[in-house]
């Protein structure tokens, strides 16, 4: 077995253990141990949505020089390079610790609309969760060079996930309380930090500080000034629906918004299966052909992952009713917030292979002010949605799915324009109709057992996904099911 297929199978273990951990986690445990104290769930979130934001700027793109350039630079000079992202790291590390000691409470005071002053009493856990952000994503990115990339995911999605999962069930049966629950899960990350970078070293990634003067830094702060732009813009985004939520509407109720937005994320499962495999058959493609002759494996791959995307969407939308019921009160308005959230991720699944097609063409520059726009339009539809139409969660929910559209319908329009391609099939309408058609009649029907929401929640999903997938299988399509199936058991399902 080679490299690459080892650690996609070591990744995929991984992000199966955190994606249980995950939704336990999520849908079980945390609405009751933190019934009643919201906010302090929803501080958890911000900090770690705030430090996913502020680290990546804080690196100014060292992540992206590190990917790109550590190949490209003399081999003698790659512990250099190294070494430099993280004194530019250390640098705007500690300027930021700087301005939040001289104007700390005023910055984090004016990020919860309800109790500025529970965020102002963590200005501490603030900025070493910023800090432990940081140096997660630079050795991330010395991992992912040195074909070590699952060992991140085993301490991101097992180490983070599980250990949060025991940290809430010692809340929820009393033995520790809120206010030693957040102390303890920024712990965790030092642990998980801690981890990181013993396996960085492990790897045999070099970093020093010697030779720094022999680096090309105007070429790496150029390409690194992009990076920081681009994936950085992206990242924000992703983010900044938490945190505007938290400062537009108060920490409590960014638990409401977590809730409806995991839910809706689930959709977006099966693509981030698929995506590492996608992603390398695709490269491929490209360095063999001509950009626009790959269209028909882009459309495959669309339709693919929209039919399974769908899959999964018609089977939250009949499990919602039940689960809702299932939940504490706090969370019974979180329905338009998973259905947004849920059109949302089938729109990013469905055109991410095109997305990756403007990134291997003379025209990938596009992709800078593509993510400034998304980034833009995602403060800009919040606050409306928020703020001035005063739609309160849901409006987050609706902000994200209104800014999904419009980045990908322009992102579309670019690669159709420049390369000439499109991942669009008549086989869209028909897998849109099925996932309508079997997701609305599960939503609309009512509880069926009382005081089994959990259980009839997993029944009706599970029922509505089949019903999806059985009839595209036999309306022909999934053809790479069908053939799978005819090759197993000789076409004994057809």
């Amino acid at each position: 077995m080679g490299v690459v297929a080892k650690e996609a199978g070591r990744s995929s273990v991984a992000l199966a253990l955190g994606l249980v951990a995950g939704t336990v986690n999520t849908v079980l445990v945390l609405p009751r141990a933190f019934d009643g104290a919201e906010e302090y769930w929803g501080l958890i979130r911000v900090l770690t949505a705030w430090s996913g934001i502020i680290a990546p700027l804080l690196t100014l793109g060292g992540n992206g020089i590190i990917m790109r350039r550590s190949r490209l630079v003399a081999p003698d000079l790659r512990g250099a390079l190294h070494g430099s992202t993280w004194l530019i790291a250390g640098i705007m590390l500690a300027v930021w610790a700087s301005i939040l000691w001289w104007n700390g409470d005023a910055v984090l005071g004016r990020l919860d609309a309800e109790e500025g002053g529970l965020l102002v009493g963590h200005l501490g856990l603030f900025l070493l969760m910023n800090a432990l952000t940081l140096v997660v994503n630079l050795s991330n990115s010395h991992l992912v060079i040195e074909l070590k990339g699952s060992w991140t995911k085993w301490v991101t999605e097992v180490w983070l996930k599980m250990s949060y999962l025991v940290l809430a069930c010692a809340l929820l049966f009393g033995h520790i309380t809120v206010d030693h629950m957040v102390p303890a899960y920024v712990l965790t990350w030092v642990v998980g930090t801690a981890l990181l970078v013993v396996f960085m070293w492990r790897s045999g990634a070099p970093v020093h500080f010697r030779r720094l003067r022999e680096l090309d830094w105007r070429e790496n702060l150029q390409y690194g000034g992009y990076a920081s732009l681009t994936a950085g813009a992206a990242v924000i985004a992703t983010n900044l629906d938490f945190v505007m939520v938290g400062s537009l509407l108060g920490l409590s109720v960014v638990p409401v918004y977590t809730m409806g937005f995991f839910i809706g994320s689930v959709v977006l499962m099966p693509q981030r299966a698929l995506a590492s495999i996608f992603s390398g058959l695709l490269a491929a493609q490209i360095a063999e052909n001509k950009p626009e002759v790959v269209q028909p494996f882009i459309q495959q791959h669309a339709r693919v992952t929209l039919l399974l995307g769908t899959t999964v969407f018609a089977g939250v939308l009949s499990g919602l009713t039940p689960l809702i019921g299932a939940l504490p009160i706090a969370y019974a308005g979180i329905t338009g917030i998973a259905i947004a959230i849920g059109f949302q991720r089938i729109i990013l699944g469905s055109t991410s292979a095109t997305n990756i097609v403007l990134g291997h063409t003379p025209h990938y520059r596009l992709n800078l002010p593509i993510n400034l726009g998304l980034l833009v339009t995602t403060v800009f539809t919040n606050w409306l949605f928020m703020s001035v139409f005063d739609w309160g969660v849901t409006g987050a929910a609706l902000a994200t799915l209104f800014t999904a559209v419009w980045n990908a319908s322009w992102r579309l329009s670019i690669v159709y324009k420049k390369v000439g391609i499109h991942p669009f099939t008549w086989s869209w309408v028909a897998i849109f109709a099925i996932g309508g058609v079997v997701g609305t009649a599960g939503l609309l029907t009512p509880i069926l057992w009382d005081g089994h929401g959990y259980l009839e929640a997993i029944v009706r999903g599970g029922l509505a996904s089949t019903a999806v997938l059985g009839t595209a299988y036999f309306a022909g399509l999934f053809p790479e099911l069908k053939t799978a199936v005819q090759q197993r058991w000789g076409g004994r399902f057809n």
